[in-house]
């Protein structure tokens, strides 16, 4: 046995990644030294959710001409409603409180 034991090990201070814990200058691999920025996604701005937002209705009218007036099952027409609320402030919203400035953000939520 070479007398090291797992108490010795652990107080190493190295991390599982490798790093040094404790260290100031000790990044993950692959991260820069720049503090990440959330940017919600912007669905409202997206090619889809456009084209849906602008043919939803005219596409829900012809296929209840062509189906004899039956158009889609409902669980199909309310995915789409469902869809265009989805990550759009008017769908809901998450309220969060920077715990460093205090700053107040609003995150719409997602589906």
């Amino acid at each position: 046995m070479s007398g090291r034991t797992a108490s010795s090990s652990v107080r190493s201070g190295v991390s599982i990644s490798g790093h040094r814990q404790g260290s100031a200058g000790a990044l993950p691999r692959g991260m820069g030294c720049v503090a990440p920025v959330y940017r919600p996604r912007d669905a409202e701005h997206t090619v889809l959710h456009q084209v849906i937002a602008l043919h939803l209705e005219a596409f829900l009218s012809a296929v209840a001409d062509v189906g004899d007036g039956a158009g889609l099952p409902q669980f199909v027409e309310r995915e789409f409603r469902e869809f265009l609320l989805c990550g759009v402030f008017e769908g809901g919203v998450a309220r969060f409180q920077c715990e460093g400035c205090g700053r107040e953000h609003l995150v719409p939520l997602i589906c």
